[in-house]
């Protein structure tokens, strides 16, 4: 089981290409695509009765799903992803 992030630049999610001119004025929407494509999360799932590891995006959409926590670490890596730590 494994899918892929896309290519290497790709944008994820919805339009995160919107410039912010201030960012003490950005809006709501602005602000949750803040980092999209270089900051992921990592979670473990169920999925379809096997265990996997899910890269998240910073907006928290599904991007990848591993068997093998290496796999998705690298995978991320690949893409110019670094994880943070979400509590």
């Amino acid at each position: 089981m494994k899918h892929s992030i896309g290519e290497p630049g790709e944008t994820v999610g919805r339009d995160v290409e919107t410039p912010v001119d201030d960012v003490r004025c950005m809006t709501l929407a602005q602000f949750r695509r803040l980092g999209v494509r270089s900051i992921a999360y990592l979670r473990p799932h169920v999925l379809n009765g096997q265990f996997a590891y899910v890269i998240h995006a910073a907006d928290g959409e599904a991007m990848a799903a591993l068997e093998d926590v290496d796999a998705a670490v690298a995978l991320a890596s690949e893409q110019g992803m670094v994880f943070v730590a979400v509590h």
